[in-house]
């Protein structure tokens, strides 16, 4: 009963004109709609964002603007609207992103609208606690309502919404204060039903409960472009629904994420780690009276505590929500069984809980790139970078991947102290253009501070042979049960196909005689080999090329 008075009271205070004061590290952020004591429906509703101690003590609220106001624009939410309202922590980890509609409090099926007449806000809330909602887009998730948005550093934003089968679905970029978006991906196929999305190491991620994606890579890196195909995650059941989800790198011995929690509309609370090359189900909390709808989490060491909200609970009548914390202290591949514990309740059926995520602080990153390259040199790769404002910087690390998914270590560079600030860095990569398997390279730098903390530079690619590609096509992509190939060569000779998957296992290979001319080779395929990344290798002649696939 207190923690639900002292929403009440804190809402009053705002709208008596009470300061917001900046947020304290640690602590953490619930998206909440509504101010009560009316009753919440489909109509737009206010949107606060309520900053709790990690033991559910509210710190304070912050309103989100209900009217345009100089260059924000209003930022509600429907009141019922249990799939919209995630909340986001941007990668630099100096903003809340948040999502919303540029409509006053009132407007009655606010989530079918047109994104033309109310178009969508993208909130970013600084650490200081100042709002900037400038952002509203007339092309995102129009007709259907607005998910998520995540960013990078308070300047570019990548948006989804429900906006199913139609040119406003998909995955959308941005930059803050503008009126229309970018689309990244088909929004008339399966992929236009996204739920969540999340950067991980410097990768864009989606997950949708129905079709595909379950959870997927979005092009590879930070997609800006059109064109953009999404790739379900190697290995990942393709029958789960999953709405909110958190990659993490626990385990030093698996390159890249290698736990996931996500939440299930059937379940709860599923976690999985991957395990030799396969997503391996490690527990689930809760059921789906529970409702959970998002979460976030905080490391430290094997132990990862997950503060979550929930639409149901255990208790059926609490139909605003509750904020919940659970400790995993089974690290990668451990099970997963803890008791979630109730820090507050929502006002029921007046106010509702949604997304959470960490408060967001003022963070300087260790050290700002102004430039990042990487050239062929005879058989080697040479890689180029100037590095100014190291502040408690350690070093860098350098990271190779043959697929742009997976990456490695190759080599570890130190910090320069250059008198001027700038300091220029190279590192080689010796004879990799003669050992690669795969026509394109992928690189990134892996920025660590004295504090372990790390951040990671954009990925830059090298062509290997650009030579063999212009000798092949191969389609259709994405394929079902068969690939062809065309080739044209000037001389006969001989063509070894060889098909594998993200792990680098074989999955079929061929090998026949070529005439001279245009040919066209047929690969027939498994009937049950899973949905995901495929790699096919051509070799004609002793020349190579990769051509990445997806089922």
């Amino acid at each position: 009963m207190k923690r639900t008075i002292s929403i009440a009271l804190a809402v009053l205070a705002l709208q008596n004109g009470s300061a917001q004061a900046p947020f304290t590290a640690g602590n953490i952020v619930v998206y909440r709609v509504g101010t009560g004591p009316a009753t919440l429906g489909n109509a737009s509703a206010a949107v606060f964002l309520d900053e709790y101690t990690t033991t559910g003590t509210l710190v304070q609220s912050i309103a989100m603007p209900t009217t345009t106001s100089g260059s924000n624009k209003a930022l509600t939410a429907t009141g019922r609207g249990d799939t919209e309202g995630i909340l986001t922590l941007s990668s630099d980890g100096q903003y809340l992103v948040l999502t919303g509609y540029n409509a006053p409090v009132g407007i009655v099926g606010i989530g079918g609208t047109s994104s033309t007449s109310r178009p969508r806000t993208i909130g970013l809330v600084k650490y200081d606690a100042s709002i900037n909602t400038s952002t509203a887009l007339t092309d995102l998730s129009s007709a259907n309502f607005v998910r998520c948005a995540v960013s990078t550093n308070g300047t570019d934003l990548w948006a989804i919404g429900a906006g199913s089968f139609n040119t406003t679905g998909g995955v959308r970029y941005a930059t803050v204060g503008a009126a229309t978006s970018t689309q990244l991906t088909d929004p008339t196929t399966s992929t236009a039903l996204p739920r969540s999305l999340s950067i991980t190491g410097g990768q864009l991620y989606v997950s949708g409960n129905a079709n595909e994606p379950r959870i997927g890579l979005v092009g590879t890196g930070l997609p800006t472009t059109p064109g953009q195909t999404i790739s379900n995650l190697g290995d990942f059941p393709d029958t789960v629904t999953p709405g909110h989800f958190v990659l993490l790198d626990i385990n030093p011995g698996v390159a890249g994420p290698d736990v996931l929690y996500y939440t299930n509309d059937n379940t709860g609370i599923e976690k999985y780690s991957l395990v030799a090359g396969s997503w391996v189900l490690n527990g689930t909390v809760g059921s789906s009276a529970d409702d959970y709808r998002a979460f976030t989490t905080k490391t430290a060491g094997n132990t990862v505590t997950l503060y979550a909200t929930r639409r149901g609970g255990n208790n059926t009548t609490i139909k605003g929500g509750q904020l919940v914390s659970l400790t995993d202290a089974s690290g990668y591949n451990g099970a997963f069984s803890p008791t979630p514990v109730v820090l507050a309740n929502a006002i029921t059926n007046q106010t509702a809980f949604r997304g959470v995520a960490a408060a967001p602080v003022f963070n300087v990153l260790p050290i700002t790139l102004s430039g990042f390259t990487a050239g062929k040199i005879n058989k080697d790769v040479r890689l180029n970078w100037t590095a100014t404002e190291a502040r408690a910087f350690s070093h860098f690390e350098v990271e190779r991947s043959m697929d742009g998914l997976q990456f490695s270590v190759i080599g570890k560079v130190q910090l320069q102290q250059a008198d001027n600030g700038n300091s220029s860095y190279t590192f080689t990569d010796f004879g990799i253009l003669q050992a690669a398997v795969n026509n394109t390279l992928y690189y990134r730098l892996r920025m660590v501070d004295i504090d372990g903390k790390i951040d990671y530079s954009k990925i830059v690619r090298v062509t290997v042979d650009e030579n063999p590609s212009r000798l092949i096509s191969v389609y259709p992509d994405p394929f079902i049960h068969e690939i062809f190939v065309k080739a044209a060569i000037a001389t006969g000779g001989k063509i070894e196909l060889s098909l594998a998957d993200v792990w680098g296992r074989l999955i079929i290979a061929k090998n026949t005689f070529l005439p001279s001319g245009e040919n066209t080779i047929s690969l027939s395929l498994p009937a049950q080999l899973p949905k995901g990344i495929y790699f096919l290798l051509v070799k004609i002649n002793d020349k190579l090329t990769t051509t990445k696939l997806v089922k």
